[in-house]
């Protein structure tokens, strides 16, 4: 939705997190750990196994130790685990990023992260890659970076992994690779026929471009209302602003201003401007336009710099 002021904020407030790594175990897989334990290797054993740089022990060892399985030292854990990343085993890097981002407390403990997440995606991890990209995207661990965040969402979307897929569908056009747009198309569609309400927002973001057909417009308005009502925040406000632009249907401002009052309320800066825009717009045929003043300082405060030149009746100061 690149014509929209809401879009803007798409990159960040649409990113889908992966789903936490294998070793942190749901009951029934930690009763099965436990019970496979009872005929695996004993502790000393696997000690001397991973002493000896074979990195399977290491991250078997490192199993034991979580509070999942029983065990009681995550710390040592991510030692472990650090250990077979560093022995070329991908999980390992993976599995001990997200122990340590669960543990994180400092900036220099989420550039930690962020590093073993890019070691696990340079070593053939495709749900590696899709974190990476999503700490790089949030500017944890460094700076924002989206032009890093679309290579390493590319890196896991080539390698398999849907979440990738998702996130780089939830960028601009002009930031997705040609090579990297039939995946990510088939990845959202695939998302949104499961019912990932963040799959169908994202799918919809990608409809709703310049030169989109009209079946186009009235398809991601549908998927973007469907969204809206399973309790996605950026997909109403996007409904809003194609509601309060009239494109896929029917101008309503009265329907925007309600999908996105709440969406400002909960914070997203985009919602706020879309209020804004749609109050004023509005406010023509009323003679208050205070309201619409108030959204926009409101996305102001925010961070949505475009709104920090309206006036308390939101409209655009004169330039000095």
């Amino acid at each position: 939705m690149a014509t929209t002021p809401s879009s803007l904020f798409a990159p960040a407030a649409r990113l889908v997190p992966v789903a936490t790594a294998l070793l942190l175990l749901a009951p029934d897989a930690a009763e099965a750990q436990r019970a496979k334990r009872r005929t695996a290797p004993d502790t000393a054993t696997l000690v001397a196994r991973c002493d000896s740089a074979r990195a399977g022990a290491c991250v078997a060892l490192a199993a034991r130790l979580l509070p999942a399985t029983g065990g009681a030292d995550t710390a040592r854990a991510i030692t472990l685990l650090d250990r077979a990343c560093e022995l070329g085993t991908a999980a390992g890097c993976t599995d001990a990023a997200w122990l340590g981002r669960r543990r994180a407390s400092t900036a220099a403990d989420s550039a930690t992260t962020l590093a073993r997440f890019v070691r696990g995606c340079d070593a053939g991890d495709a749900r590696a890659c899709t974190s990476a990209g999503f700490l790089r995207a949030r500017g944890v661990g460094g700076a924002p970076d989206v032009l890093a965040a679309r290579d390493l969402y590319a890196r896991g979307c080539g390698g398999g992994h849907q979440a990738g897929c998702r996130n780089l569908g939830a960028l601009p056009d002009s930031l997705v690779p040609d090579s990297a747009g039939s995946f990510v198309r088939a990845a959202l569609e695939s998302g949104c026929r499961g019912d990932d309400a963040r799959a169908c927002t994202n799918l919809a973001m990608r409809l709703d471009r310049p030169g989109a057909s009209p079946r186009e417009l009235r398809r991601a308005r549908t998927l973007l209302g469907e969204a809206c009502r399973d309790g996605v925040q950026e997909a109403c406000t996007d409904l809003g602003a194609m509601l309060a632009a009239g494109r896929g249907g029917p101008r309503d401002l009265a329907g925007a201003i309600r999908l996105h009052v709440p969406a400002c309320d909960a914070g997203l800066a985009g919602a706020c401007w879309n209020l804004g825009v749609a109050r004023r717009r509005a406010a023509r045929s009323t003679p208050d336009s205070l309201a619409a003043g108030d959204a926009f300082a409101r996305a102001c405060a925010l961070g949505w710099r475009a709104a920090c030149a309206r006036d308390e009746r939101g409209r655009a100061r004169p330039a000095r």
